[in-house]
C-alpha cells in the first residue's frame, strides 16, 4: 500500500527534475547511477533498523476472551 504512492511520488519527482535541469544523455546516466547507488545504500541501512513488534490481542498476544 505504501509503496505504489512512493513509487509514483519518486517518477514524477525524477521526471520534474530532468526536465528543468534538461539534462543530456551522459548527465541522465550519472542521475540514474547515484540515484540508485543512494536506493541501495538506504536499502542495506533500513535492514538493520528494527522495532520492536506491536502487542495485539489474538494476532500476536494471547488473550483470554
Amino acid at each position: 500500500v505504501i509503496l505504489i504512492p512512493g513509487c509514483a511520488l519518486g517518477q514524477l519527482l525524477g521526471g520534474i527534475i530532468v526536465s528543468k535541469l534538461q539534462m543530456s544523455c551522459k548527465a541522465l546516466m550519472r542521475f540514474i547511477i547515484i540515484t540508485s547507488l543512494l536506493s541501495i545504500i538506504f536499502l542495506v541501512l533500513i535492514i538493520f533498523v528494527h522495532c520492536h513488534p506491536v502487542q495485539f490481542a489474538g494476532i500476536n498476544e494471547d488473550y483470554d476472551g
